[in-house]
């Protein structure tokens, strides 16, 4: 995700989560983020499931302190995360699926 995210945006910038513990006091802690232009997006990388409502919890800490809430999703998690979105309480989600690998 990092690198799909650097090849996009050159410019952004890439906050592991290590940095973002230092930082954080919050419950939960996004596992990067990515600030640009000002924004600083939480990023989540979902490859198992959990409870809606634990990540309805989790969207919504995140929702109060990034600009954005971006999950990349495994195909597990993908169809889970789209349903939350389709509730339409967290105008600040965003849901994508894992970037694909690029072949070596």
């Amino acid at each position: 995700v990092r690198l799909y995210l650097e090849a996009r945006a050159p410019r952004g910038r890439w906050i592991c989560e290590r940095e973002i513990l230092r930082e954080h006091r919050g419950a939960h802690f996004p596992d990067a983020v990515f600030a640009l232009d000002g924004e600083r997006h939480a990023i989540e990388v979902e490859l198992s499931r959990k409870a809606r409502h634990r990540l309805r919890a989790v969207i919504s800490s995140h929702s109060d302190l990034y600009d954005a809430v971006v999950y990349f999703c495994g195909r597990r998690t993908l169809r889970l995360l789209s349903g939350v979105k389709a509730e339409g309480c967290w105008p600040k989600l965003i849901v994508r699926p894992l970037p694909e690998e690029e072949p070596c």
